[in-house]
């Protein structure tokens, strides 16, 4: 098991979030705990910080499909309007 330290999730991890806002994170629940090392000391586990970091792109992934398909959605929509338009065009000039 690896600790992290926040100098370490920084530069390893590629997470640059302040001290202060992770501690805004881990008391929403939205960041995994830091464990206290010392007074004055803290990391995190690096297998739950990876963990974290997949969910993340997991969720990218999942709201890329869910806009893609209501993209999808739209432009059918879009289609059969111009589609209904034309036809009361067609109707109009008979």
């Amino acid at each position: 098991m690896r600790l992290l330290s926040l100098k370490l999730l920084n530069a390893d991890k590629g997470i640059p979030y302040t001290r202060a806002h992770l501690l805004r994170l881990m008391e929403r629940g939205e960041f995994p705990r830091s464990i206290h090392l010392g007074p004055n000391r803290v990391a995190w586990i690096e297998s739950e910080i990876d963990d974290w970091i997949a969910a993340r792109v997991a969720a990218r992934e999942q709201d890329a499909d869910t806009a893609s398909a209501a993209m999808k959605a739209t432009i059918a929509r879009r289609r059969e309007q111009r589609s209904a338009r034309r036809g009361r065009r067609d109707k109009a000039t008979a």
